[in-house]
């Protein structure tokens, strides 16, 4: 049996925490990718975060942000129930889950100086 491949020579992990800034010096990465945060991360707090994904991210380089919007189909009356109960503690606590992240992201990313930003909705089914 084989184990996981070793990393690359050039990998390191480096711990850091978005609320308080990524601990790299401006313009370090050509491609910087986060994705479902929403649900861990204040509302109030995702532009100063965007600011320092684009501040780590080389000019010329890539920014991928993957975030859910809130779009349950086909969801019986016990899941609707938990979703409502859900949002609502989330919500008390300032923590989107009302898509609101996902509608803005492109914005505060133009906002910080992105150019050509594209937007990809993919739709993640889930049985009646």
């Amino acid at each position: 049996m084989q184990s996981k491949p070793a990393p690359p020579r050039n990998y390191r992990l480096v711990r850091g925490n978005l609320l308080t800034g990524l601990p790299f010096a401006n313009d370090t990465f050509d491609f910087v990718h986060q994705r479902f945060l929403n649900v861990g991360i204040v509302l109030s707090a995702w532009p100063a975060i965007v600011d320092d994904l684009m501040r780590v991210t080389r000019p010329g380089g890539w920014i991928e942000m993957c975030e859910a919007r809130d779009e349950a189909r086909s969801a019986g009356p016990a899941t609707q129930r938990l979703l409502g109960l859900t949002k609502a503690v989330a919500a008390s606590r300032g923590i989107d889950l009302e898509g609101r992240v996902a509608n803005l992201l492109s914005g505060w990313l133009r906002d910080s100086g992105a150019v050509e930003v594209q937007e990809r909705e993919i739709a993640l089914p889930v049985g009646e």
